[in-house]
């Protein structure tokens, strides 16, 4: 199986594309009856009236450009999935991919890491087409939400696409500069410096963007991956606005009080029910 047409050998097990095409239910390890049984025949089915394979379990893709705020998406979404539904579902992200190459290649600070990528334009498409190689064979195989810049496009369409966006760059700027725990401010902060400034960080966000569509345009020939993100998701949220929390009110509270999260968790749930994972 080839990615997006790049080339890119997925090198899924052979038994498990082999089960797949002879209906076995064997790569999660067991074997299921009834109903669940039935799910799983139909959508295999469904599957290959369009001309592709269906995991078993639901995949949620959340992508958008850095700092819109999908980390916040994510772990909401997950936990109220658990609360309301019962349904536990895993998170990869593309960034614990990247830590995991950093420290293959004996770098500990991310940072430097991403900037010896962004110098070693070998090294970095090798690494950038890695991550998304394993995010689809996750999803395939696991399944679970998957929050990365180009995870639907990488996804495609093995499950549900959605899309965080903040339209106003200088939106983002503010909050970066806000939050101490982005790689931005925790090198800084062990240097006991200030964050750094919202204009600061508005020109860092605007110069990532710059470099993301030229790379993903050399590396996957997409003009620009925002538009293409746009073009492809199926649940479009703007998060411009933002999260006002009441006193003593946790942040997830206030978040799920906003209208961003109730557009979004409206689209998720709706697509949940309707593939038959939820009731």
């Amino acid at each position: 199986m080839v990615f997006m047409g790049t080339g890119i050998d997925l090198g899924l097990p052979r038994t498990f594309i082999r089960n797949l095409e002879t209906d076995e239910r064997l790569f999660f390890g067991r074997r299921v009856t009834g109903l669940e049984e039935k799910r799983y025949r139909d959508r295999l089915a469904q599957g290959r009236d369009a001309g592709l394979y269906v995991p078993e379990n639901p995949v949620i893709t959340i992508g958008g450009t850095s700092g819109c705020g999908k980390g916040g998406f994510v772990g909401t979404l997950q936990y109220c999935l658990k609360t309301d539904y019962g349904l536990v579902l895993p998170v990869t992200t593309a960034g614990q991919f990247m830590r995991e190459a950093a420290e293959r290649y004996h770098f500990t600070d991310l940072m430097k890491f991403l900037e010896y990528c962004k110098e070693n334009t070998e090294m970095g498409e090798m690494i950038d087409k890695e991550i998304d190689t394993k995010t689809l064979q996750t999803a395939i195989t696991v399944g679970g939400i998957f929050d990365g810049r180009l995870a639907p496009l990488v996804a495609g369409r093995w499950g549900l696409r959605t899309l965080v966006k903040v339209p106003d760059v200088g939106i983002i700027g503010q909050r970066i500069s806000m939050d101490d725990n982005r790689p931005e401010n925790r090198e800084r902060k062990s240097k006991r410096l200030p964050n750094i400034t919202p204009e600061e960080a508005t020109l860092i966000t605007v110069k990532r963007d710059s470099e993301d569509i030229a790379r993903y345009g050399r590396f996957y020939g997409i003009e620009d991956f925002r538009v293409e993100l746009e073009r492809v998701a199926t649940v479009v949220v703007d998060n411009s606005a933002n999260v006002e929390r009441r006193k003593r009110e946790s942040f997830r509270d206030a978040f799920m009080r906003s209208d961003a999260w109730t557009k979004f968790y409206k689209g998720v749930t709706g697509w949940l029910e309707a593939e038959g994972f939820v009731e």
